[in-house]
């Protein structure tokens, strides 16, 4: 019994963890998106590039179409924080 709950208490705080974390992560992506169109970016390149995993990869795509941009590391640095 004792087994029982401990089980049903870790499994419940594990997704209780994931589950307060993941909108965080997604707002940043918003945010990125969000800037990188503002300033100029095709929609789906702001969406390509603001879903990579390092901020190096997210500039790079960036940087690759609109040449070296404050606005690009701006929107970079968004999605990473």
């Amino acid at each position: 019994m004792t087994k029982q709950v401990i089980r049903v208490l870790v499994a419940g705080a594990v997704l209780v963890g994931a589950w307060a974390t993941a909108p965080a992560a997604s707002a940043n992506v918003d945010d990125c998106v969000d800037h990188a169109i503002t300033s100029g970016a095709d929609e789906h390149l702001a969406t390509y590039a603001c879903h990579e995993d390092t901020l190096t990869g997210c500039y790079r795509i960036f940087s690759a179409n609109y040449g070296r941009q404050q606005w690009a590391l701006d929107a970079c640095r968004k999605r990473i924080l």
